[in-house]
Order: C-alpha cells, then sequence, then structure tokens
C-alpha cells in the first residue's frame, strides 16, 4: 500500500528530526557562514524488478552539471535572505582551491581527518561556522523496497508489468564551530520528483538520452532548491 501511496503524490518531500536548533539561535548577528557541499558529481540510476534478477544499476558522471556549485549558491542566497547571519559566498577560486581540505566524508558527517579538516578549511575561508551538505542515507522512501538510497539519482520500478520513475536527492546538512570543528546542529531529508513515461529507461541499458540529461539535470536542480529550502528552516536557517 506504501508504495502505491507514494506514486499517487507528484512529489515526496521528507525530513528527519533535526538536531541542535537551540545552538543555531544562540549563534551571534553576524556570525560568518559559508556553505559547503559534497554532494558530488555522480548521479546513481537504478532499476527495481519485480525479482531481484531483475534489478540493475548504473552511474552517469555529471561535472558539467556542477551540483556542488548550485546547491552552495541556493544555500548561500537562503542564508543571506536569511539576514541574519554574514553569509561569505562560495564562488571565488580561494574557496574552490582549499575545498580538497575537507577531505572524504567517513560515516555521516564524520570527515576523513575529522574535526582539525573542519577547522583548517574554515580558517583558510576565515569562517566562524560551516553549513555542509553532503549525501543521505536513506532505506526505500519512493517505492517500499529493501533498497538503500543517497544522494541523487534516477529511481526506476518496474514491478508485475507497470513501469514508475522518480528523480531524487536525499541530503544532510549540518553546521559545524569553526573553530573547534565540533557539530553545532543537524537535520536531513529526501524528496522526489515523478519521471515522464517518455523518459523511462529499460534496465538493460540505463542510458540517458541527450533530452533526457537536460530534463533530469533541471529536476535535480530544482529538487535541491525545494529540499534546502526545507531544510534550512527546520534549522532556523531560513524561511518557509
Amino acid at each position: 500500500m506504501r508504495a502505491f501511496l507514494v506514486l499517487a503524490l507528484s512529489f515526496l518531500l521528507s525530513a528527519c528530526a533535526t538536531v541542535g536548533t537551540e545552538r543555531v539561535a544562540k549563534l551571534e548577528n553576524n556570525t560568518r557562514i559559508t556553505p559547503l557541499s559534497l554532494m558530488g558529481a555522480t548521479l546513481s540510476i537504478r532499476g527495481i524488478g519485480t525479482t531481484v534478477f531483475q534489478n540493475a544499476r548504473a552511474v552517469a558522471e555529471v561535472p558539467e552539471w556542477e551540483i556542488d556549485k548550485y546547491a552552495e549558491s541556493v544555500a548561500a542566497k537562503a542564508l543571506t535572505d536569511f539576514k541574519r547571519l554574514a553569509v561569505l559566498h562560495p564562488d571565488s577560486a580561494h574557496f574552490h582551491s582549499i575545498k580538497p581540505i575537507i577531505g572524504s566524508i567517513a560515516v555521516g558527517t564524520k570527515f576523513e581527518g575529522g574535526a582539525d579538516n573542519i577547522v583548517a578549511f574554515a580558517k583558510e575561508a576565515n569562517a566562524d561556522v560551516v553549513l555542509v551538505l553532503l549525501p543521505a542515507l536513506y532505506g526505500d522512501p519512493y517505492f517500499g523496497t529493501n533498497q538503500a538510497f543517497s544522494g541523487y539519482g534516477i529511481y526506476e520500478r518496474g514491478f508485475l508489468g507497470t513501469k514508475n520513475a522518480v528523480n531524487y536527492v536525499t541530503m544532510r546538512v549540518a553546521v559545524f564551530d569553526g573553530r573547534s570543528g565540533e557539530e553545532i546542529a543537524r537535520t536531513s531529508g529526501y524528496i522526489s520528483d515523478r519521471r515522464p513515461s517518455s523518459d523511462w529507461m529499460e534496465f538493460e541499458s540505463l542510458v540517458m538520452s541527450d533530452q533526457n540529461r537536460s530534463t533530469t539535470q533541471q529536476s535535480i536542480r530544482r529538487l535541491i532548491g525545494e529540499l534546502l529550502a526545507r531544510l534550512l528552516s527546520d534549522m532556523k536557517l531560513g524561511r518557509m
């Protein structure tokens, strides 16, 4: 029944419990904050059939979509509109040159190198706090299967001859203290949008056409904007 309820919606938006809003509220006015996206440049493509033998996976590298840059710009605008904090816009060459300091994500919002990486990045960015955007891991919230999803991508579900598909984004947002590297607050959520039947890809060849690629990019960007607005509002860092 859950899967059918999901299919009845044009999109799905949800968020997990938010932790640390009271600490966010205590940040002084004009605290310097910069958003940092680690969503990456890989689009996941998943096809789940009636049986496990029909399941298929693929990935598409989409660096030209500039998802991290886009997510950072959306977050920066939302924070700027909120007006309480001083936003350091992540659009300079210096910002992107120091981004590798953060390193790889180990688990959740734990980073390779630990808190020292956050401190080093914040120092170079001249930020008091860092707003980090990264993939969140969820069990299947879209069609209720036993699969797990993280980041952004395309999810096709074929079941007993029916074909349904969504574009999706999952995201965790966390605020870190730039001096200690300590996590101040966090929240996460997921969102999806129905894909048109004309964009269906057979599981034997999960490859997007140029038109499919373009419409998917537009959808993913819109979903990122909608999800970020909700998550930042939940963290008391924006307005819905």
